[in-house]
């Protein structure tokens, strides 16, 4: 082996589980992404349903969502949001 090659480890090896829920929430997320701004009914019926799910249920896609459905998520949950936003102390 080349002495300038070193082969590199992540310090957090995910376990297999973790890695399946990584690459689930990352295939919603391409899925959801292509689907949010079309015209077709079932596409558009699937991208609505997904960003009315629960925030909870949302929140392992959430880096991986681009912002036009980010904004989605956020008017369909507005009043959660404008809760938590109150909630906060300043």
């Amino acid at each position: 082996m080349n002495e300038e090659l070193k082969v590199v480890t992540n310090d957090e090896e995910l376990s297999v589980e973790e890695e399946l829920e990584v690459l689930k929430s990352k295939l919603i997320s391409v899925g959801v992404n292509s689907t949010v701004n079309s015209y077709a009914a079932e596409e558009k019926e699937l991208a609505e349903s997904f960003v009315s799910m629960s925030l909870r249920s949302i929140a392992p896609c959430w880096s991986y969502l681009n912002s036009n459905v980010k904004i989605k998520v956020l008017d369909s949950h507005e009043e959660e949001f404008r809760a938590w936003i109150d909630s906060l102390e300043e």
